[in-house]
């Protein structure tokens, strides 16, 4: 009898101090967290930087410059060739920075 009680005595003891250590771990968390000032307001950091990326970002733009492939010698009727005037067009929207 006197075995088992000792080991019983012996898992409590063990559960009482894994339970006091525990209790003193979170304690020092605690004190760690408040004597830690750039882990307060971590979210707002993350959210300012957030703001910030996406201000700078800005979505692709078509130039307003608009051309007429018939003025380049196009003809529609479906049958003529009508390259060497898209060439023409196209050289020329390249020389305006772009083109519709």
């Amino acid at each position: 009898m006197r075995k088992r009680f000792s080991w019983s005595s012996l898992m409590l003891l063990l559960v009482i101090g894994l339970s006091l250590s525990a209790c003193q771990c979170k304690k020092q968390q605690n004190e760690c967290r408040e004597a830690c000032p750039q882990g307060q307001g971590l979210a707002e950091q993350r959210e300012a930087m957030r703001d910030e990326i996406l201000a700078r970002i800005t979505g692709a733009s078509m130039p307003q410059a608009q051309l007429n492939i018939m003025d380049f010698g196009a003809v529609a009727d479906g049958a003529a060739n009508c390259q060497p005037a898209f060439v023409q067009a196209i050289a020329k929207a390249k020389e305006m920075g772009g083109a519709r």
